[in-house]
């Protein structure tokens, strides 16, 4: 008995063509995530009739609609508990409950799920003057499409924005204080429905009160915007100063 597997999905990591004949007890490879959604196609016509659904043995935590009758072809759709990691052996049976003649056919999922589904990139310290807003990009890279939560907190600042991410973001963060002083800026990044996957990282802060020290920021990438009268005003002062040293 053999059933024919002729097009597989592992939403967003995955595209097979696979074009060949699965045996009874055939293994399927999978790589995913905790976020995929794995979704498998499988024609429901064999020599001795046709399928009508399928029934698969999951893991806690892991869902799957077994309610589906008739499709053609027969999808299954599973979906890895947000906290699942390793390796899972899933047998999935095709059947037609009103012909119990019928051979089954089972064949097994060998599904390895990986954490590592995001990464980020930001600075590790930011500097600024107080008078002005202090900014730095925080960039996501995501191994599969999802709708990501960016949290960022800090002294008298908080960002939160929920966005669907491809594959790449980049998210620029502005902070405002209203102080010289050092602080912690605590940035939170994870997927929506997987909040354990979160990755929480602390920025180091320096707020000053010295506009002159802002041209060294950009060493920590960071970006800092002045209206051209401040500037032009702390040059003419520099000037008077080296002009008329005993003016003060």
């Amino acid at each position: 008995m053999i059933i024919i597997l002729f097009f597989m999905l592992s939403y967003a990591i995955f595209n097979y063509d696979y074009n060949r004949d699965f045996p009874n007890g055939s293994f399927i490879n999978i790589q995913g995530y905790p976020i995929s959604v794995i979704t498998l196609d499988f024609k429901r016509d064999i020599p001795e009739g046709s399928y009508k659904t399928f029934k698969a043995i999951l893991p806690d935590g892991w869902k799957t609609d077994e309610k589906i009758f008739y499709s053609n072809p027969i999808r299954v759709i599973i979906s890895p508990s947000p906290t699942s990691i390793g390796n899972y052996i899933i047998p999935v049976t095709f059947y037609d409950p009103d012909y119990p003649n019928l051979p089954n056919t089972t064949i097994f999922l060998n599904i390895t799920i990986k954490r590592d589904v995001f990464s980020l990139n930001f600075p590790k310290k930011i500097s600024g003057n107080y008078k002005q807003p202090i900014r730095f990009q925080l960039e996501i890279l995501s191994k599969e499409p999802a709708v990501y939560v960016i949290e960022v907190s800090s002294y008298n600042n908080f960002f939160k924005k929920e966005i669907f991410i491809k594959d790449r973001y980049i998210q620029t963060i502005e902070l405002i204080y209203p102080y010289p002083a050092n602080f912690n800026t605590t940035i939170k990044v994870y997927p929506k429905y997987a909040e354990n996957l979160a990755e929480i990282h602390v920025i180091q802060t320096e707020v000053y009160d010295n506009i002159f020290k802002d041209f060294q920021a950009i060493n920590y990438g960071i970006l800092v915007y002045y209206h051209y009268n401040y500037l032009l005003q702390a040059f003419i002062s520099i000037f008077y100063q080296i002009l008329n040293p005993n003016s003060y």
